[in-house]
């Protein structure tokens, strides 16, 4: 059975506008609130690794899976590239696109909580530790400007950032590719019945 590229391309922007909701859900929402109201330094650090190096990995290799399934189970590498490409292209245009209005509309506020639950979960570890207050003021500052250099948005910047990305979801796109491709097979055996 031949796999039209219309239809990789229709069910590839299906699965990613759906995986992209998903990892909007997973990799902003659900740790926006869990780390704008932690104290744990831990909590603030390991959160956002875990979900971005151990869930959404899981999730696109289940999406993936999922898209070579309802293409018929098999397809090659040309096309689980095309596939998995739009796929996650799709959910990254949905996800930064839900990151952005999140932020700005949904909970306008979060990100200045996270800031403060970052400062103070840091301040609390390296008072711990028995630094000196300098060194603490030192990374407070660090802290907050990291964040305000995640505020300014500049058209080059925008351009750099998709070109960035692009790049990384097309690697990311050739190994879930070489993953999951599975040629068909080259003889089919038809086993019929024979009437009795």
């Amino acid at each position: 059975m031949e796999i039209s590229q219309k239809e990789i391309r229709k069910k590839a922007i299906t699965n990613g506008l759906v995986l992209g909701l998903v990892l909007l859900v997973i990799t902003k929402i659900l740790p926006a609130y869990s780390i704008a109201y932690s104290k744990s330094f831990w909590v603030i650090i390991l959160l956002p690794i875990i979900f971005m190096c151990v869930v959404v990995p899981l999730i696109a290799a289940y999406f993936s899976f999922h898209l070579r399934k309802q293409l018929g189970g098999y397809w090659l590498f040309r096309q689980a590239t095309t596939g998995i490409f739009l796929m996650f292209f799709t959910a990254y245009i949905i996800s930064t696109t839900g990151n952005y209005a999140f932020g700005k509309f949904v909970a306008p506020g979060i990100d200045e909580k996270m800031k403060k639950s970052l400062i103070t979960g840091t301040t609390e570890m390296m008072e711990n530790q028995g630094m000196d207050q300098e060194q603490i003021d030192n990374k407070i500052a660090e802290i907050e400007n990291q964040f305000a250099t995640g505020q300014e948005i500049s058209a080059g910047g925008i351009i750099r950032g998709i070109a960035f990305a692009i790049i990384i979801v097309f690697v990311a796109a050739l190994i879930f590719a070489a993953i999951f491709k599975k040629d068909p097979p080259l003889f089919t055996s038809h086993t019929e019945e024979q009437p009795q």
